[in-house]
């Protein structure tokens, strides 16, 4: 695990019981069952009435299962944020056997301009563990009806060469298809890292976009990896988002855990932060500290 590892020792007695980032729009903790559980309905701790998402099977495959596996116990809103959780203990595992064979989570878009889906700038961002990787997996992607493409996705690379893709291959990446046809311009752009994650660990990556400047930045384990810009602005319609499948890619094949849609441009100390209980302060303050944490469900 090479995210950051904070102690919750000097929180203990000091930290004021706080929620999320105020900008949040949708967090999916998928803490809704057990482990070994088959998924069905996957709750956003907020805005749940529109944003909850639908666990199923997706071109054959097996809907995801949660999972006695977590990228860490105690959830943090960024350094020297408050704690959000305590006790993250499952996860969403997508058997992607191959190809689009597998698990998808899909929220559905609550339709027009106004959508919560729809933000002008963002940031999207999780944790995966990857089992095995497919051509092109989605890790999370907003699709477009309209193109059968994609407003935008996170995936993976797929194991091809030059000039199909560059020689950085299995390396998280980010697609836009900014096109509105018929002009083609903008579409299938795709913005690469060259981080390597196949190493039976758990990462946080995450994705920025600014409206305003078309400026897009993709981070991995809180390291910015590609700061570029889309060649037209982000185009919407009432696509879904979807979570380990569909949106122009291929089945994931791992673990995802602690998805957060925010509706404004973070700054990687503000990224979700995964970490471990420290002995220490396990006997004076665990109990205090769960008292004091806030989730929110709405």
């Amino acid at each position: 695990m090479k995210f950051q590892a904070l102690t919750i020792a000097a929180c203990v007695g000091m930290c004021a019981a706080q929620s999320v980032n105020a900008a949040t729009v949708g967090y999916w903790q998928f803490e809704d069952a057990g482990a070994g559980v088959t998924a069905t309905t996957v709750a956003s701790e907020y805005n749940n009435a529109s944003l909850a998402g639908a666990a199923g099977g997706f071109s054959g495959g097996s809907a995801p299962v949660h999972a006695a596996d977590s990228p860490g116990e105690i959830i943090r809103d960024g350094a020297g944020g408050a704690a959000i959780t305590l006790n993250n203990t499952t996860s969403l595992f997508f058997d992607g056997t191959g190809a689009k064979n597998g698990g998808i989570v899909t929220v559905t878009d609550p339709g027009g301009a106004g959508s919560l889906l729809k933000p002008t700038s963002f940031t999207m961002e999780g944790f995966i563990k990857i089992n095995k990787i497919n051509n092109w997996p989605t890790i999370f992607g907003k699709a477009r009806a309209d193109t059968n493409g994609v407003s935008w996705t996170m995936d993976l690379n797929g194991d091809t060469s030059p000039p199909i893709e560059p020689a950085n291959q299995n390396n998280p990446r980010v697609r836009v298809d900014s096109q509105t046809p018929p002009d083609t311009s903008g579409y299938n752009q795709g913005f690469n890292t060259s981080a390597q994650l196949e190493d039976g660990g758990w990462h946080h990556v995450a994705l920025t976009y600014d409206g305003n400047t078309s400026a897009l930045k993709i981070y991995v384990d809180y390291q910015l990896l590609r700061d570029s810009t889309t060649t037209n602005p982000m185009v919407y319609d009432d696509g879904a988002l979807n979570f380990g499948n569909a949106s122009g890619g291929s089945a994931f094949y791992g673990w995802l855990d602690e998805v957060r849609l925010t509706d404004a441009v973070l700054t990687s100390d503000q990224f979700l932060i995964a970490t471990a209980p420290t002995p220490a302060a396990l006997p004076a303050g665990l109990a205090l500290l769960g008292a004091m944490v806030m989730r929110r469900r709405r």
